[in-house]
């Protein structure tokens, strides 16, 4: 498997000298607007990291101040530090969503076969990509792909017991997505409680990784007010917590507005994990050898549609990473059953799956390029 991964870096780095050399910008205004931005932080000085500029006329940038306080500064980390070493900056955010993606699905791998075979866990990272939904963010520059591989590499190190790595994915994700961020510390808590059946030291790592990350904001907030004068976190609050808050209550109980959430999350779930989530209803049989990994993937899967459900704003992407556990047990599922007609077997529906897509981006390339994508 060591030349399946050296082979995936390698084609990795070749789109990316690609992707490099051409004027690519993403249709969808998240990505646009972080390239900007990271364009921007490249020329100025690394102090003045942790307060990026929306230097843009978005009609949702805040009128209160020029700074980006929508989300921590994560996802325009390495992005800057690239540009700043030369790498053209507009284009620096896509490349960095591209490796983050690919190393994301090596963590899946070495989290996969803790549990299953080899040719198992490559099979199922094989069909993990060729989903729309995956291949559609693929070439995205915002916090998506990031977001992935912290929560993968944090359920990968808190199974194989490598907590350090697992406390550093909890704060990367914390400063790459926020309040949501908080979401994997509860995972990795509630995975050893539902598998291991311990209550002590799970509880302990959760409400260490919390107090860690309350000090980090701390630090974060000072540095911020000492940067530009003004405070993070109030306007943060504002936007991402109490903007979510559940406003259809005012016309409607908070159980329907919860109850629409959940339907709207299991939903997207389902249908965004096409085509491997028919596996889930053709199996006749969990396998007692894969347990652990359906009992993770549900404690992934299960938390972040709660979450989210409190809301009454909602996104296919705020649970983006809860797709992949759903393809997971989907795969795995299509792997276990033995007597499968030919069409249903996993080989045969990842290369009609990537058929589809060719079919689809040769359609769009010819009738209507540029509602998906644009050169300038």
């Amino acid at each position: 498997m060591k030349k399946v991964f050296i082979i995936a870096l390698a084609l990795t780095a070749l789109c990316s000298a690609i992707l490099l050399s051409s004027p690519y910008i993403a249709r969808e205004n998240d990505s646009r607007l972080y390239a900007r931005i990271v364009n921007d932080q490249a020329d100025r000085p690394l102090t003045e990291l942790i307060a990026p500029k929306w230097n843009g006329g978005e009609h949702y940038a805040e009128t209160e101040t020029p700074y980006f306080r929508d989300h921590l500064f994560g996802v325009f980390v390495v992005p800057t530090l690239l540009a700043k070493l030369g790498v053209p900056a507009l284009q620096a955010t896509y490349v960095c969503s591209l490796f983050y993606k690919t190393i994301a699905l090596i963590f899946f791998f070495l989290w996969l076969r803790l549990y299953v075979s080899d040719s198992i866990a490559g099979l199922i990272v094989l069909g993990l990509q060729l989903n729309p939904q995956s291949m559609n963010y693929t070439l995205r520059a915002n916090h998506e792909s990031l977001l992935l591989m912290f929560v993968i590499m944090g359920i990968w190190a808190n199974h194989s017991k490598r907590y350090v790595i697992a406390l550093v994915a909890c704060i990367g994700a914390y400063l790459t997505k926020g309040l949501p961020g908080l979401i994997l510390p509860g995972i990795m808590a509630l995975e050893t409680l539902v598998i291991d059946r311990k209550v002590i030291a799970p509880g302990l790592r959760f409400v260490g990784a919390l107090s860690l990350i309350a000090l980090i904001s701390y630090g974060y907030e000072l540095w911020f007010e000492a940067m530009t004068g003004h405070s993070f976190f109030s306007k943060y609050i504002s936007t991402q917590i109490m903007g979510r808050s559940v406003e259809g209550a005012a016309e409607v109980s908070k159980f329907v507005v919860i109850l629409k959430g959940l339907g709207y999350y299991a939903s997207r779930m389902l249908s965004y994990a096409l085509p491997w989530t028919i596996g889930i209803f053709a199996l006749k049989k969990i396998l007692p050898s894969d347990h652990k990994i359906w009992k993770s993937c549900l404690c992934v899967m299960v938390p972040y549609i709660v979450f989210f459900s409190l809301f009454d704003r909602t996104a296919s992407r705020y649970i983006y990473p809860a797709f992949y556990f759903t393809m997971v047990i989907g795969l795995l599922a299509l792997c276990r059953i033995r007597r499968l007609p030919t069409w249903l077997k996993p080989q045969h529906i990842a290369v009609t799956n990537l058929a589809t897509l060719v079919l689809l981006f040769t359609g769009s390339l010819i009738s209507n390029w540029d509602n998906y994508l644009e050169f300038k």
